[in-house]
């Protein structure tokens, strides 16, 4: 009966492993959506705005890792990085973490507010 029991535990275990992972699929599918419909009408919008979008706080973990996983997959597919049309309602610039996240990706950069305009600039210009 135990060995039921522990065989219970584990496969109710790996469904809520998959249906946590099925959720992030889904978050990031909508979160690529949002960035993809803000480069083709030229717009930014606020980490705020996204989060509400996905059902998250505008300063979590998840979104973070969200977008840290959409900046890996434009860096690794050569294209500009739309997460650079996500921006601070203070500053309306990316937080440090695009600038951080970005540099550990490889992209070498002087200047951080050049190089988000050029990445914002080549999102806007992506889709035309």
């Amino acid at each position: 009966m135990d060995e039921v029991l522990v065989l219970v535990q584990e496969q109710a275990e790996a469904l809520k492993q998959l249906g946590a992972k099925l959720k992030e699929e889904s978050e990031y599918t909508k979160l690529t959506a949002c960035l993809d419909l803000l480069s083709t009408v030229g717009s930014t919008a606020t980490y705020a705005q996204i989060g509400r979008v996905l059902g998250l706080f505008a300063g979590s973990a998840k979104l973070a890792r969200l977008l840290g996983r959409k900046m890996t997959s434009d860096t690794a597919a050569n294209r500009p990085l739309a997460c650079a049309l996500v921006v601070s309602a203070e500053s309306g610039v990316p937080g440090e973490g695009f600038f951080a996240m970005a540099k550990k990706l490889g992209h070498s950069f002087e200047d951080a507010e050049t190089f988000w305009e050029q990445q914002r600039d080549a999102c806007f210009g992506a889709t035309k």
